[in-house]
């Protein structure tokens, strides 16, 4: 019986044997080599049934095997990736603040001046910062905007952006027109009953959003490198009509369901490319010295502060989201709108200043001119040897523009 017993328990340690080192090989493969096994085996999966037809079992399987391997790498990455990222608190610097606003978390930044009147305690200034960036690209200028016009200045990371929460909930919570609505509430929650908007890049088109919803609050509207469509008038007029809104409003949900069905398909591509690629600091650099006219300016310092976001959680899913909810924005009707508030911004008289690099290859300086001429109030200021960066290349010069102008034009 012993005999047995011993004979039957060899037999299964000699079966094991196989699938313990089967499974000890597949242990130290790294984890691309595991995602191109398992594409590997569900492609064969694929194709065996549809044999009979070469070319549809072929190409279904290489279908498959690819996405299969990008979710896979995908899901093999996940663990590892994730456990490196922090708490956005952890990231914080010392004078970072972090509230609800609207409903989000909102981290920001406030700088209080060294002198401010009575009258001006009421008064504030809130920037705006450009697509990819955070607070970080106003460290130059933040100090110096709330001394120079003697009012409490705040920067603050858009949601999809820094280290600003991400919301769930749809594309909607990372849409330029909920910047607008989170930059106009966190001024009120301030205290500010007057505002001065300063918007860089994708920022001045929130900028402007946010002084179109307050018209009653904005003091003034600074855009710097402003990247905002020029349309034409009329467009917008013909957009009022009854009938043209609801063949707009029909396209834009026929067009988000299509986006939500894209989402899903597409989502393990962007997610690898944004883990293998953005999170990278060379990606941050490449980008940064394209922007700027002196590479010289793009210090190992400001390329660790780009890309510092990236460490945080979550930071993939925001980035993505939000250039996923702009892709739906245009073809809404109200969407569609906001590509032409100069007219109400003009109507309105909000003074404007839109400042420019002439060396702008990301935004060419002929955009900034259009949106000066098509703003009646508006003042438009180049800067010499300056790319698309002038907070950040000529700081010194961007706050003397803005206090001049707003000495002359709101008195």
């Amino acid at each position: 019986m012993e005999n047995g017993s011993s004979a039957c328990a060899q037999i299964l340690r000699m079966a094991r044997s196989p699938v313990r080192e089967a499974q000890n090989a597949f242990e130290g493969f790294s984890p691309a080599n595991r995602a191109t096994l398992g594409s590997a085996c569900i492609g064969g999966a694929v194709y065996y049934p549809l044999r009979s037809r070469p070319v549809i079992a072929s190409t279904a399987a290489m279908f498959c095997c690819i996405w299969s391997y990008l979710i896979l790498r995908w899901i093999v990455f996940a663990y590892t990736f994730e456990k490196s990222l922090l708490d956005a608190e952890d990231l914080a610097e010392e004078d970072s603040i972090f509230d609800i606003v609207d409903g989000i978390k909102v981290h920001f930044r406030k700088t209080l001046p060294v002198e401010q009147s009575p009258a001006q305690s009421t008064e504030g200034t809130v920037l705006y910062h450009g697509f990819g960036a955070s607070l970080f690209s106003f460290r130059d200028v933040q100090r110096e905007l709330a001394d120079a016009l003697g009012m409490t200045t705040v920067s603050f990371d858009f949601p999809g952006f820094g280290l600003t929460q991400r919301p769930s909930g749809g594309f909607s919570n990372y849409s330029l027109r909920r910047t607008a609505r989170v930059g106009n509430e966190l001024s009120r929650q301030q205290g500010f009953e007057k505002v001065v908007l300063v918007g860089h890049s994708m920022g001045a088109f929130a900028a402007c959003m946010a002084a179109v919803m307050e018209p009653e609050r904005i003091r003034a509207l600074v855009l710097i490198s402003p990247a905002v469509p020029v349309g034409d008038a009329r467009v917008r007029q013909m957009s009022k009509n009854c009938l043209i809104r609801n063949m707009m409003r029909l396209i834009a949900g026929f067009r988000s369901i299509v986006l939500h069905i894209l989402w899903y398909f597409f989502f393990p591509l962007l997610v690898a490319f944004a883990r293998s690629k953005v999170s990278k600091n060379d990606f941050w650099r490449s980008g940064l010295e394209y922007a700027a006219y002196d590479k010289k300016k793009i210090t190992p310092k400001v390329v660790d502060g780009y890309s510092k976001p990236t460490n945080a959680k979550a930071w993939d899913w925001g980035v993505i989201s939000f250039i996923w909810g702009q892709m739906g924005a245009p073809f809404s009707s109200r969407g569609y709108l906001d590509r032409y508030f100069y007219d109400e911004i003009a109507e309105r008289g909000i003074p404007t200043l839109v400042i420019h690099g002439e060396n702008d290859r990301v935004v060419p300086i002929r955009i900034g001119e259009n949106v000066s001429k098509r703003i009646s109030s508006s003042r438009f200021v180049s800067i010499r040897c300056c790319g698309h960066l002038p907070q950040e290349e000529e700081p010194q010069q961007v706050v003397e523009e803005v206090r001049s102008f707003l000495a002359e034009s709101c008195v």
